[in-house]
């Protein structure tokens, strides 16, 4: 930030004491625009699960950045998530007969974990079955390392683990065999060459709670996908079935409710899909996880907008109305665009505004200078507007175009 821009930035955060005899006669409307396809918007209101911590800031604060002319602010879509791995949870019955690797490709990454109350590994204990022969893991696999090994290097395994390379030639057929394996183990397989790559992708990355999460899954490489299961599990560690059926790009579309008393508690909620496929190779699996926010929806934009400018700087301010459900630390944001004198729309700055509210129904107000020069005139257009819970960090409401006046 220049000079300038910063002075100008720490002015208008004074000015958000200023009293109301220092606007202009407010304007109301026009109303905040319809949702559209992708916006973020809170239906009906909960009280929130979580009191806010009493040390929370309650001094009402705002702020305005300028942005360059071709400033372009788009909301990234949720995050792809990509999978040539899988977990298996096996008894130790199975390994000590032979557990059969599926296997794709060469060069697959193999760890071997103790679950609660098993017996702890060592590499002596395993080899491999391939093509009726049975060799020590030493002449099947290479960078062999063992539990203590991988804690060194800040991978958290549990004691009595271990992890091996498959030598090229045993992906068509292995069968990882542990001596003495007592309990039940956990088997991760990692397949970083393999042209078989599950992918999954939620259609929002925030969910409000009693709503519904709806992840979108793929298999690329040639594969097929045979069946799917899967579960939203919430930080604490309930865990919710996601129902699978099939898209029309052939991939699946998983759907899964979220409980209305959910978004209490810190932390993202983690969908895991488990996906059995065949392809050239044969039967094989694969395993992927997104990161889903759930939150309690507390508060919401109620669509009422007013207009005002301040007789002592000149500031257009927008006051947006917003119904709230749980006392709490609220913050506003958004993009106001104007157009040139060619007619295009142009980026003007970002204001953002915060305050403690209680329920009922109140404002936050957004404030953006005034326009020097007369290079920028009207319609305007208020972008990437977001309502905020501070006291629980979540966004509550997010839409790609709010307002457009003139």
């Amino acid at each position: 930030m220049n000079p300038t821009s910063k002075a100008s930035s720490m002015r208008l955060l004074a000015l958000a004491l200023l009293p109301v005899a220092a606007l202009a006669l407010a304007q109301r409307g026009p109303a905040l625009a319809p949702p559209a396809a992708g916006d973020l918007v809170v239906g009906q209101l909960a009280a929130g699960v979580r009191t806010p911590a009493a040390d929370v800031e309650r001094r009402p604060l705002e702020f305005f950045q300028p942005l360059a002319a071709d400033t372009r602010l788009e909301a990234a879509p949720p995050h792809l998530a990509e999978s040539r791995e899988y977990w298996q949870r096996v008894d130790g019955d199975a390994l000590r007969a032979g557990y059969a690797l599926a296997l794709t490709a060469p060069g697959a990454v193999v760890l071997v974990s103790p679950a609660a109350g098993a017996e702890p590994l060592v590499r002596s204990q395993l080899a491999i079955d391939s093509n009726g022969s049975r060799l020590p893991l030493d002449r099947a696999g290479d960078t062999l390392v063992d539990a203590q090994a991988l804690r060194a290097a800040g991978m958290e395994v549990a004691p009595g683990s271990v992890g091996f390379r498959l030598r090229p030639g045993f992906e068509a057929d292995a069968a990882l065999v542990v001596a003495g394996a007592l309990g039940d183990y956990v088997l991760h397989v990692f397949e970083p060459a393999s042209r078989d790559v599950a992918s999954a992708r939620a259609q929002a990355d925030t969910v409000h709670a009693g709503g519904t999460v709806q992840v979108q899954v793929a298999l690329a490489g040639g594969g097929r996908i045979e069946a799917a299961s899967g579960v939203l599990v919430s930080p604490a560690g309930q865990a919710f079935d996601v129902d699978y059926a099939a898209a029309a790009d052939g991939g699946l579309v998983g759907t899964v409710a979220v409980p209305a008393g959910a978004g209490g508690e810190p932390g993202l909620w983690d969908l895991r899909t488990s996906v059995a496929a065949s392809g050239r190779a044969g039967a094989f699996q694969r395993d992927v996880r997104i990161a889903v926010a759930v939150v309690a929806p507390v508060a919401r934009l109620n669509g009422e907008v007013e207009r005002a400018v301040r007789r002592v700087d000149g500031a257009l301010e927008l006051r947006l109305g917003i119904e709230v459900a749980s006392a709490g630390r609220y913050e506003l944001r958004g993009v106001l665009h104007g157009t040139d004198g060619k007619g295009a729309r142009v980026a003007l700055g970002l204001a953002q505004a915060a305050a403690w509210l209680e329920p009922g129904t109140g404002t936050l107000a957004l404030a953006f200078p005034v326009l020097s020069g007369g290079s920028v005139s009207g319609p305007f257009e208020l972008r990437d507007l977001q309502l905020v819970d501070q006291t629980r960090i979540a966004v509550l409401e997010r839409r790609a175009l709010a307002l457009r006046f003139d």
